[in-house]
């Protein structure tokens, strides 16, 4: 779904400046078909609808996937923490275990954002 919609917001993205050079040279003639300039204005303005929703879903949708890897990362460090042996717990300060939760855990919430933008870049 992220993909999806990832995809959909950078085709929109691409699309959006040539339908503006479209309508400037459009503007810019002498010979001025109202109704040809009112389908670009139109055009133009469904564009920007579509790539405003597009990328508020993506944000929306990565962010939450991201919350989840990461809720679930944090709940197995701490099943893992649990089971440790005496001689685990004397390797592993109960710091070094709440630095794994806080710093790793939280920077896979922003994984699935990073991963489409990785994609999407090159298009």
């Amino acid at each position: 779904m992220v993909g999806l919609v990832a995809f959909v917001r950078t085709i929109m993205v691409v699309v959006s400046p040539l339908l503006l050079y479209a309508f400037i040279t459009y503007s810019n003639g002498n010979e001025q078909d109202l109704h040809q300039g009112l389908l670009l204005l139109g055009f133009l303005v469904m564009v920007k609808v579509i790539e405003s929703l597009s990328q508020r879903h993506w944000a929306f949708h990565a962010k939450r996937s991201g919350m989840r890897i990461r809720s679930a990362l944090m709940v197995a460090i701490y099943y893992k923490e649990l089971k440790l042996s005496t001689l685990g717990k004397r390797m592993h300060s109960a710091g070094e275990i709440v630095n794994y939760i806080i710093v790793d855990a939280y920077r896979m919430r922003d994984f699935p954002w990073w991963f489409h933008s990785a994609w999407t870049l090159p298009l």
